[in-house]
């Protein structure tokens, strides 16, 4: 085998992966939520607009390495077999970064009324829980970034080690069932090896995250490119956040804003329910509902 078959067949196995991923997101449902504050719903309100924040101004900035942790435990369960595949596990401990460090997104729930999410995400119950529907978010392009992509993220630790074992597995194998009849050295396939299952690991890193947040039950909207901090996008802008100035891309969504109800804080009242039904009002949003918090928080 020669270098440009044995890249193609990496390359089948990673387009193969990449369409069984794509059926994990394929039936979204008609809403989600995102728990924010005001200023964000009279941005989405007003002028149809969602703030996809740069990964490293996450609440949690490790949260898209949890991937590369589940991917390594695999690797390192077929290392006793091939120690070429130390490699590999140098490349995710040394290059993942930069797979991920262009990555802008912005969270959604499927959970309409969620104290976790209250108090870590929406002003420590002051906010707000938007529902809005994002099937038809349309594809954009943003100083190269590609997407949005809606993806639905995987809790199941056992699942993603299935499913790990299924992507990165298919060119474990192609590589050691092939590298005896490499026709060009074989630390150039492991390389070509190294490479790919960073890409699969790179797609990875926006789906799964850590069991204990479960009950989020969390979609994304992602925007991917080549952002690196101090070479920000023309379109970028930026927010305050605990961590400093966090750089945001704007994702434009369908008009009139396909918001269909808005969910008041638990620390709210009834004054916060009839002023953000005029808001709304004035916001040409007539028919979207106004739902006070049932949850117990003070």
């Amino acid at each position: 085998m020669d270098k440009a078959e044995f890249a193609a067949s990496l390359d089948a196995a990673v387009d193969s992966e990449r369409a069984q991923l794509d059926q994990l997101s394929s039936d979204p449902p008609a809403i989600l939520y995102q728990y924010t504050d005001g200023a964000a719903v009279r941005a989405i309100a007003t002028d149809s607009v969602i703030r996809a924040t740069h990964s490293d101004f996450l609440n949690d900035a490790l949260e898209l390495r949890y991937a590369s942790g589940v991917v390594a435990e695999y690797v390192e369960s077929r290392l006793s077999a091939d120690p070429d595949l130390g490699h590999v596990l140098n490349a995710l401990a040394n290059d993942l970064d930069d797979r991920i460090s262009d990555v802008f997104l912005a969270c959604f729930s499927e959970v309409s009324d969620s104290l976790g999410q209250w108090r870590a995400y929406a002003s420590d119950g002051v906010g707000y829980s938007i529902g809005l529907d994002l099937r038809d978010v349309a594809p954009t392009s943003i100083d190269g970034f590609r997407g949005p992509l809606l993806l639905r993220v995987q809790y199941d630790r056992d699942a993603m080690g299935a499913t790990v074992a299924r992507g990165i597995g298919a060119m474990v194998s192609e590589y050691t069932s092939n590298k005896q009849n490499f026709t060009f050295p074989r630390r150039e396939a492991v390389v070509l090896l190294a490479t790919r299952v960073l890409r699969l690991t790179a797609l990875y890193s926006l789906i799964f995250k850590m069991p204990g947040f479960k009950e989020e039950s969390e979609w994304r909207l992602v925007l991917m490119g080549t952002f690196k901090l101090g070479g920000v996008p023309g379109d970028a802008c930026f927010r305050d956040s605990p961590y400093g100035m966090a750089p945001f891309l704007k994702i434009q969504l369908p008009k009139p804003c396909p918001a269909r109800e808005v969910w008041l804080g638990p620390k709210q009242d009834g004054r916060g329910v009839r002023s953000l039904r005029a808001f709304l009002d004035q916001a040409g949003l007539q028919t979207c509902a106004v739902r006070p918090s049932s949850v117990s928080y003070r």
